[in-house]
């Protein structure tokens, strides 16, 4: 049964005692990233007057450790941490900062401030469909960081090193998608559009879907010397061409009786997504660009996508796709990306 508000406030407080004890006892209250998120703690006025004295203050890094705290279990609920835990075997404070660097890189305080923004003026259920799109980006993106990136997470160079790529990608998104990824993405924007609503903002939101693959097309760029936009063509098209949107929708959705089935799922769909990954890079190293570089790879590799498109063709008309069927197609993926 769904919880009653009763029993998710008493989980909220829980999971914020627990995670504050673990972050106040690291040293990530000391990274001076979050000096701005200790200034924000105190109301404007003291702010502009007292700027220095905050930076002294006794109590910073309490401050620092409540802040971050409420930022996490506020916006991603009171199992985040916990699943995250168990997803990647990292710890409160790296999950962190890996919460920290997906917040910052894609600019997302600035959509909870807009969504927000419309309390009487849009309907509810719409802001509370936006708001759980932009967590569901938390839930994708925080655990790329945590495991593609070096330990202890530097989370100022980190963001430097994505958020110009990821902005630039999410301004090209509509011109480099697959078709069929332009219409679910229009069609996201379509639903967020309600009385209410600014045109621009259900359109960021619906783009956030697709957008959750920009940290991986960023290092895809640089990797191939290209930029964000030709990567991100070849990745899309990439995706396309072996339906590995639905692949993951498939895992994603399929009925798991135990928790070894669960983990089987969650480990095919983070091997979908790294072949994604490798797929593009392959195409890439032909020296083409986009779409020519997807072509000009694809037709080196006629027999194997011929099979492979088989396969994706029989699962894809099977009444019901089981974990056998998602385990044969993650296989052949991964001896193509191999090839």
């Amino acid at each position: 049964r769904p919880l009653t508000r009763p029993e998710l406030a008493v989980l909220l407080a829980y999971a914020k005692i627990v995670t504050y004890d673990e972050l106040l006892a690291s040293d990530l209250p000391d990274d001076p990233m979050f000096e701005a998120d200790l200034a924000r703690y105190f109301p404007q006025p003291i702010q502009d007057k007292y700027a220095q004295a905050i930076g002294r203050h006794r109590l910073r890094r309490e401050i620092v450790a409540t802040s971050l705290t409420n930022s996490i279990v506020n916006r991603t609920g009171p199992a985040f941490i916990n699943e995250m835990r168990l997803n990647t075997g990292m710890d409160g404070p790296a999950i962190a900062r890996a919460f920290t660097i997906t917040r910052e890189v894609f600019d997302l305080r600035s959509l909870w401030q807009d969504i927000e923004a419309l309390d009487t003026v849009a309907p509810s259920t719409s802001q509370t469909a936006m708001l759980l799109q932009t967590v569901f980006t938390l839930w994708r993106t925080t655990p790329w960081f945590l495991r593609n990136c070096a330990h202890p997470l530097d989370i100022t160079s980190l963001i430097a090193e994505f958020h110009d790529g990821v902005q630039r990608l999410a301004a090209a998104l509509d011109d480099i998608l697959a078709p069929e990824q332009q219409r679910d993405t229009r069609e996201r924007a379509d639903s967020f559009s309600q009385p209410g609503v600014p045109a621009e903002l259900a359109a960021r939101i619906g783009r956030l879907k697709a957008l959750s693959s920009a940290p991986d097309i960023v290092r895809i760029a640089g990797a191939a010397g290209q930029g964000v936009e030709e990567a991100g063509a070849a990745y899309f098209l990439i995706g396309d061409r072996f339906r590995l949107d639905w692949l993951r929708h498939t895992a994603r959705t399929m009925a798991a009786d135990t928790q070894w089935q669960r983990l089987a799922l969650g480990a095919i769909i983070d091997d979908v997504w790294s072949h994604q990954y490798d797929l593009t890079t392959a195409a890439l190293r032909t020296g083409k660009a986009g779409a020519a570089a997807v072509e000009e790879w694809a037709a080196a590799h006629a027999d194997s996508i011929e099979r492979i498109g088989a396969i994706l063709n029989e699962i894809h008309s099977a009444p019901v796709p089981d974990l056998a069927m998602l385990a044969v197609a993650n296989r052949e993926l991964r001896t193509l990306a191999m090839l």
